[in-house]
């Protein structure tokens, strides 16, 4: 999680988020696609996705949007994929 944010300050990777999130919808790829799925539950459609991201959620106790915590899933997702290849 960001660290700003964690702290309850206000996050400085505002600008990182959503297009994040916006390429990982859009990129052919089926792991990112599995992350959405994962943390939404459901396969969107554009218009569906984008209402989807403003909607609220709770990441490691705290609240947030929809958007962060598909973030959050993203960082997680490439964390594990950089410590199997690691090892």
């Amino acid at each position: 999680m960001c660290p700003w944010y964690r702290d309850e300050m206000k996050c400085m990777s505002v600008d990182l988020v959503i297009p994040t999130c916006l390429v990982a919808f859009l990129h052919q790829r089926s792991d990112l696609r599995s992350v959405i799925k994962s943390v939404s539950g459901r396969s969107f459609r554009i218009e569906s996705f984008c209402k989807w991201l403003v909607g609220k959620a709770c990441v490691l106790g705290k609240n947030t949007t929809n958007a962060f915590a598909l973030f959050e899933g993203i960082l997680q997702k490439r964390k594990e994929e950089e410590e199997n290849n690691y090892y």
